[in-house]
């Protein structure tokens, strides 16, 4: 779940299924500044965030789809 701050553009929050993505990688803001992710969901809709500690959040995502993988 990704829950926007105060001075973000989108201020809903957006709740992605782990057994929907396909792809998560990272990705900068503006083309220049490396803080951003991008998610890619199996039905091929792409989500761009702009994050803090992109890196963890992409390990622990791929830990829990192999978790969700498992499961199945």
């Amino acid at each position: 779940m990704f829950i926007p701050h105060g001075l973000n553009f989108q201020t809903e929050w957006v709740q992605i299924e782990i057994w929907a993505m396909t792809k998560i990688e990272k990705s900068a803001t503006w083309g220049l500044i490396p803080n951003g992710i991008t998610i890619t969901l199996d039905s091929g809709h792409v989500f761009k965030f702009v994050v803090w500690n992109r890196s963890k959040i992409i390990k622990e995502s791929v830990q829990a789809k192999r978790m969700n993988n498992e499961i199945i």
